[in-house]
């Protein structure tokens, strides 16, 4: 069982790109089974995506993963 990754993708996709752990988030913490987690994600870290042009932010399972689920509630961009 791998980590759990966010990425963010800008609207060109393969070049314009943010991928990280879960548990690279200010909390740094992995997901936990049955356990509410918050993250958070610093945008200021996302310098090689165009912010104003996200197209598509997933959560998924590495390659050498690929079990379990997560739910995602309450996703939102903010300002610190």
């Amino acid at each position: 069982a791998g980590p759990w990754l966010l990425k963010v993708e800008a609207e060109d996709g393969l070049a314009d790109f943010y991928e990280v752990p879960l548990s690279a988030s200010e909390e740094g913490v992995a997901p936990v089974v049955n356990a509410w987690q918050h993250y958070t994600f610093m945008l200021d870290d996302m310098t090689a995506v165009d912010l104003e042009n996200v197209q598509v932010v997933g959560f998924f399972p590495s390659w050498e993963g690929g079990t379990g689920t997560i739910q995602i509630d309450n996703f939102h961009f903010a300002a610190p």
